[in-house]
């Protein structure tokens, strides 16, 4: 995980982020490296570019027997809590004023939900005044 967070450090830094991570180095997950890869790649990058500048982002990982949850939170202020069930659909964006050609198209989201239930497992999404 700290891997992953550190492909990040130039965003954390310049949108002054403090990362917290709650991740055991001796984690074992059962599952396709490369596909879990994509899949916490994509949730990192998606928390740390979407956070109010100056908050914190939030990592942590809980195993429980066969079981393992990772959590990665920020706060996005901004965003309309009544769309929370729309991240996962396929080219939905929050602000749709965007028209950066070949950024954040709407498709990371859904293509990590589809890999994730690909490998048995499952993503949620929530927001609990303005934390994700």
């Amino acid at each position: 995980m700290t891997e992953l967070l550190n492909e990040s450090e130039a965003i954390i830094q310049t949108r002054h982020l403090m990362v917290e991570s709650n991740v055991d180095n001796n984690l074992a997950v059962n599952s396709n490296r490369q596909t879990l890869t994509i899949i916490l790649r994509n949730l990192i990058h998606n928390a740390v570019s979407h956070a109010d500048l100056n908050s914190r982002i939030e990592v942590s990982a809980i195993q429980d027997n066969f079981d393992c949850l990772i959590a990665i939170s920020n706060v996005a202020s901004t965003f309309p809590a009544s769309d929370i069930e729309k991240v996962f659909d396929r080219f939905w964006r929050a602000d749709p004023s965007r028209h950066e050609t070949g950024r954040y198209s709407g498709l990371g989201l859904s293509l990590c939900q589809r890999l994730a239930q690909r490998s048995g497992a499952s993503l949620q999404a929530s927001c609990n005044n303005g934390v994700f």
